[in-house]
């Protein structure tokens, strides 16, 4: 019996590829070795035994073996993620979440280094020409006809796994890491913060909310995008809210937050882009905020980012009758 493996980053045609080489006198298994940390396992009748799959971590002993690397552009790969893979319960930006999980595994695909190696492209995949050589390559004695691969290669293979929560256990077990450390590793978020100018964008976030923080019986508010600064707070490269400007002297200005309801739980890393982005734009000294006092968590929110409290004005909004608000303030340079 003579074995064969192929190894890449996910959603790179790892299906299809055992599907290929699971012909004649051949049978191709599909993540396999993944859930065993590369241990071998399953015996087969036909002479050629090939593995194929897409955790780069594992530990294989490929001996004089052939081994296929399939590489793809990881950005790519996380891309396709997005739209393939189900979001893990607790995670909290889901790209940032992808893109460091797919580095992981990128850079231990390019740390591999077998005896017997060939190096393809997913891209190549579609050549009739390269995925015979592949063919040829990792089952010499075992010809696989052009008509067959030009066959496979027009045929879609597709898995119906969304689930990732599999692999990553694998991959804790074979790093030796538990399953939440694996979590907390790649789920690192970042945020950014860029002025708006998509009056669309503006409206749609009010809309969203205006109900819930607007007085009592308030008209729409109609954004002024030239003489005000509304900016946008992206997470992973998704718009999540986003914070307005108006200025109220030549050294301070007034802002207001306007955050989707299912990312205010991301509050830390939106306060601390949005520090960022007043200290690089914002020629003031202060910015001031005025809170209805029916909404105690943005007060929680600014106080953790070093806003104080420097005043309460009695009966000043109507909300559900007659409230009033706190007035917080920070000196830009206490934002550095």
């Amino acid at each position: 019996m003579s074995d064969f493996f192929t190894i890449g980053l996910p959603r790179s045609r790892s299906l299809w590829l055992s599907k290929l080489l699971s012909y004649g006198d051949s049978t191709c298994f599909h993540e396999n070795l993944s859930g065993h940390d590369g241990e071998i396992r399953l015996e087969v009748d036909t002479t050629y035994r090939g593995f194929c799959d897409t955790n780069p971590l594992i530990t294989v002993n490929y001996g004089d073996s052939p081994v296929l690397k399939v590489l793809r552009d990881p950005e790519e790969v996380v891309i396709s993620g997005m739209t393939k893979f189900d979001p893990i319960e607790g995670v909290v930006s889901w790209y940032d979440f992808l893109k460091n999980y797919i580095a992981d595994y990128s850079n231990a695909l390019q740390k591999i280094s077998a005896k017997n190696e060939m190096t393809v492209s997913v891209a190549d995949l579609g050549n009739p020409e390269i995925v015979q050589s592949i063919c040829k390559f990792l089952m010499p004695d075992n010809p696989v006809p052009m008509s067959y691969i030009e066959e496979l290669i027009v045929t879609r293979i597709e898995t119906t796994n969304r689930d990732l929560t599999t692999s990553l256990y694998f991959t804790a077990e074979a790093t030796g890491r538990a399953y939440k450390d694996i979590l907390k590793q790649y789920d690192i978020p970042t945020y950014v913060c860029e002025r708006l100018f998509d009056i669309g964008t503006v409206v749609n976030t009010m809309n969203t909310m205006w109900d819930a923080v607007s007085e009592d019986g308030a008209p729409p508010y109609k954004p002024d995008l030239i003489n005000e600064l509304w900016i946008g707070i992206y997470m992973g490269g998704f718009y999540i809210g986003m914070f307005r400007l108006h200025q109220l002297t030549s050294v301070c200005w007034q802002g207001h937050i306007f955050i989707l309801p299912e990312f205010r739980k991301q509050s830390d890393g939106i306060g601390k882009a949005m520090k960022r982005w007043i200290v690089e734009n914002v020629d003031a000294k202060k910015v001031i905020a005025e809170i209805p006092e029916c909404f105690p968590n943005v007060v929680a929110f600014l106080e953790r980012h070093g806003f104080t409290k420097q005043g309460f004005n009695a009966d000043s909004f109507s909300k559900n009758g007659l409230i009033g608000t706190h007035q917080l303030g920070m000196k830009i340079e206490d934002m550095k």
